[in-house]
């Protein structure tokens, strides 16, 4: 055997002694990367049984999410993360508040990403934990609260319910506390039903499966910014529509930023993930509705069986919303529908889902709050003429608030309890 070979075949352990450990560390970034990929709720085990599903921007974005929904419902056997822990005839049909102190703010851990990237990738994946928990649209605070059975008796419908149908309890007369567009096995609605809102016009058996936990548009967002731990001043945003989209005499997150109908089309390209889009009334310029920018694209997911599985919208385990076709010209789904339709998140219809930034919510948006990054929008060149401030009259006690770009039509803000009031001037 000659001198050369004699050293190669000693050389072989050496080499394998030096490289293993790098072996092994790669091994383990892989495994960290799909665990986290499944812990992130894109998905739940290989990438291919879920299909071309989006790929996470960031790692360890949501680890500790199992633990902080715990907190917050209270699943841990405490009372959570609620205002108050008391017995539900002490609610009203709203049910109980979050606390208003802030959850533990998130920390980002090292080597990640930057942090604006790993911040709004934590946002999103916030968005799908809780999309994924398939909860309906409901005027509650908090979606973990059930309220109490007293509508439905084994004689039919009851004569004086509070929890499930408002019946002169408040404004909105003999309606549903919860839209009868998500059933309790998750399955939506198609949009032919969404104005099914009073009890008579559902069977008992349907009511039956009505599910009742859930939120309305604004308070989700308010718990999911809490809930991920990027609510930055010691307490979650402001729950009522109008104070969210307006109110500057609290602390809250963010700079507004007059992004909105008639400048969308220049604009969108600079909306973030996690960016809060307000919208108004159709036929008149009050602030009535919030949904969240997402970043993703139709492109992005329709491949992906977490969000869409093929056929109808609105299927159980689908993050898709059941009415996700209705935002189109006509009610229907283009076909094929555009890979660059942009997706937003909003809790409408029957709850929390995926809905294409089209229609009704592309043409009366008003106007955005950022609140991630939110320092940066002011050196943005293309931005900083749009950063909306505000001004106070005494005398119609109203604050006035505009951006130098479009001082002709500013957002006002009448903030005199209980009415908290944001709109736009009429015919904008």
């Amino acid at each position: 055997m000659s001198y050369r070979r004699l050293y190669l075949i000693a050389l072989v352990p050496l080499l394998v002694y030096i490289f293993l450990p790098y072996v092994a560390l790669a091994q383990g970034s892989l495994a960290d990367a799909k665990t986290d990929f499944s812990l992130a709720g894109m998905q739940s085990g290989p990438p291919s049984n879920n299909g071309d599903c989006p790929s996470p921007v960031c790692q360890n974005v949501a680890n500790d999410f199992i633990s902080r929904d715990r907190l917050l419902s209270g699943s841990d056997g405490s009372c959570g993360n609620y205002e108050k822990c008391k017995s539900s005839e002490h609610y009203n049909t709203w049910g109980p508040h979050q606390t208003t102190k802030a959850f533990q703010p998130a920390v980002m851990p090292p080597n990640a990403c930057d942090q604006v990237t790993w911040q709004q990738a934590r946002l999103v994946a916030a968005l799908d934990y809780w999309v994924d928990q398939q909860l309906n649209y409901c005027h509650h605070h908090v979606p973990g609260w059930i309220p109490p059975d007293d509508a439905l008796t084994d004689q039919g419908y009851a004569s004086n319910p509070i929890f499930r149908v408002t019946n002169n309890h408040n404004a909105h007369q003999d309606r549903l506390t919860c839209t009868p567009n998500r059933f309790t096995d998750g399955t939506q609605r198609d949009n032919g039903n969404q104005n099914c809102t009073q009890p008579n016009c559902l069977s008992s058996s349907d009511f039956a499966r009505v599910k009742w936990e859930g939120v309305d548009c604004s308070d989700f967002t308010s718990w999911v910014y809490n809930f991920a731990g990027l609510s930055t001043y010691g307490q979650p945003l402001l729950t009522a529509i109008g104070a969210q989209a307006c109110d500057p005499t609290q602390d809250i997150d963010g700079v507004l930023i007059d992004i909105n109908h008639s400048n969308i089309g220049t604009f969108q390209s600079k909306l973030q993930p996690g960016d809060l889009l307000y919208i108004m009334q159709s036929g008149s310029p009050a602030i009535v509705h919030v949904v969240v920018w997402t970043g993703l694209t139709w492109g992005d997911i329709k491949n992906c069986k977490l969000y869409y599985q093929g056929g109808d919208f609105g299927q159980a385990g689908n993050r898709t919303g059941g009415d996700f076709c209705s935002y189109f010209g006509g009610g229907k789904c283009p076909s094929p529908i555009p890979d660059t339709t942009p997706l937003i998140v909003d809790s409408h219809f029957a709850g929390p889902a995926y809905r294409p930034f089209s229609g009704w919510y592309q043409s009366r948006i008003s106007h955005v709050r950022r609140i991630i990054n939110a320092a940066a929008v002011k050196d943005d060149p293309q931005l900083n003429s749009l950063v909306m401030t505000y001004q106070y009259d005494s005398s119609t006690k109203t604050y006035t608030i505009q951006s130098q770009r479009y001082s002709s039509a500013p957002l006002t803000f009448l903030n005199s309890a209980p009415t908290h009031s944001c709109s736009r001037p009429k015919g904008f």
